[in-house]
């Protein structure tokens, strides 16, 4: 797709891209996916592979990430980094950049796939895809239909490609692994994150390789599809359990939050609307946000929470019990905020039966949105004898990336029943 000619003409970080990269960037096979290690270039590959198309004929392409703050924070700068003077206009309001040659790139969010819903494409791009949830790429196949010509003549086939560190092996995996192949369009491309060791502080690669271990060694840094053994909710199933932005929300009777605090980890936060009955006896909720923050001071925590109480409405905040001193401030700045019950063998059992079938569906669901908290049930396991991650499992959960299921768990913990306790109404929930 690309020449070495286009490719040294491209302002790579001191003119260098890995293998994988170079193959990512070049590949001509339709749907390509470089699958790599945190910090294995893998954005820079998409910017570059983008790049490179959006400028060999004039087209319309898109730019898609898990969330708009994603796509902010995050694509969009390191797109803007790379393209430079090729871009010649951005309508900021419409989340479309305009390329030197007419090419218009169409930047959107996964989070409500429906709203990629528009004008035919000639390539897209999907970057973090494993944070998307699967009905996202029918829709992208059903954008692209446009089909190019070069300058010289050349046809350009429509092409759809995605990076990501992988997240076990969710529907990436099925559709890249196990139903297609090269006979099919579909590659797979692997890159770890010592690749790009020539971009990286060495200091930084070895506290990564310090920080993990075992089976998140090889998805985190290996960039490998892997399967956790003794996933604490294996019956969560992405199909299921992440609610269709496509079907109208149900009516919303209260609100409830789950807290598990950090500073070097993640402040974790979890929102929880419950839902009007839809039979009876039915108490089902859904998860309709999700905080995932380092480096939040307990000030801002507290900022958060009344953020979050002016968006969606009032209700009990159940926090991490090792956090006496933010509990208190959250009181005293007139935010419901208790000591959760910290019970793990408990919360996990009531999580548990909420995730289970119930005439046919489950009492708890997520939002697109809540990506991080996606990632966590795809990792959350119990803890295996010794060293070996195949081991005999233990009764108890592994200690790592678990802290939206902390504040998932304090929640339910906390939970009471709908009926059992006055909750605000919609109106009443919105004042505070």
């Amino acid at each position: 797709m690309l020449t070495e000619e286009l490719i040294e003409r491209l302002p790579i970080t001191k003119g260098f891209l890995s293998r994988p990269q170079i193959d990512f960037v070049k590949s001509q096979y339709a749907f390509p996916a470089l699958i790599g290690g945190v910090g294995s270039g893998k954005t820079y590959a998409g910017v570059c592979r983008t790049l490179g198309r959006a400028l060999l004929a004039k087209t319309v392409g898109y730019i898609v990430a898990p969330t708009y703050r994603m796509l902010k924070d995050a694509t969009l700068p390191k797109f803007r980094e790379i393209a430079g003077d090729c871009i010649l206009e951005e309508h900021k309001s419409d989340m479309i950049i305009v390329m030197a040659n007419g090419t218009e790139l169409l930047c959107r969010s996964a989070e409500n796939p429906d709203y990629l819903r528009g004008p035919c494409a000639n390539f897209a791009w999907l970057d973090e895809a494993a944070y998307m949830a699967p009905y996202i790429w029918p829709v992208i196949l059903g954008r692209l239909r446009e089909v190019v010509e070069t300058e010289d003549g050349i046809m350009l086939d429509p092409t759809g490609y995605v990076t990501c560190t992988p997240k076990g092996r969710n529907w990436l995996y099925d559709v890249w692994v196990k139903r297609h192949g090269l006979d099919d369009g579909y590659q797979v491309l692997h890159t770890i994150t010592r690749d790009n060791s020539v971009n990286l502080p060495e200091t930084y690669l070895n506290n990564l390789e310090r920080s993990y271990a075992g089976t998140y060694l090889q998805q985190e840094l290996m960039g490998k599809f892997v399967s956790f053994e003794g996933l604490v909710y294996d019956m969560f199933n992405e199909e299921i359990h992440i609610w269709n932005p496509s079907q109208p929300l149900p009516k919303f009777i209260g609100y409830e939050y789950g807290m598990d605090y950090g500073y070097t980890n993640p402040t974790a936060i979890t929102v929880h609307a419950l839902c009007e009955p839809r039979f009876k006896g039915d108490d089902w909720d859904i998860q309709v946000a999700e905080i995932y923050e380092r480096h939040l001071v307990p000030g801002e925590v507290v900022a958060k929470m009344k953020a979050l109480y002016k968006e969606y409405g009032r209700g009990r905040v159940e926090v991490d019990p090792s956090s006496p001193e933010l509990i208190r401030l959250l009181a005293n700045a007139d935010i419901n905020a208790k000591p959760a019950n910290n019970d793990v063998k408990s919360g996990i059992q009531k999580e548990q039966a909420a995730l289970k079938l119930h005439n046919g569906v489950p009492r708890s669901y997520i939002t697109s949105g809540c990506i991080h908290t996606k990632a966590e049930f795809a990792a959350y396991c119990w803890r295996t004898k010794g060293r070996d991650p195949e081991g005999e499992l233990l009764d108890e959960v592994q200690k790592s990336d678990d802290h939206l299921m902390d504040a998932r768990r304090y929640r339910r913990m906390g939970h009471e029943g709908i009926g059992r306790r006055a909750l605000p109404s919609l109106l009443s929930a919105g004042s505070g």
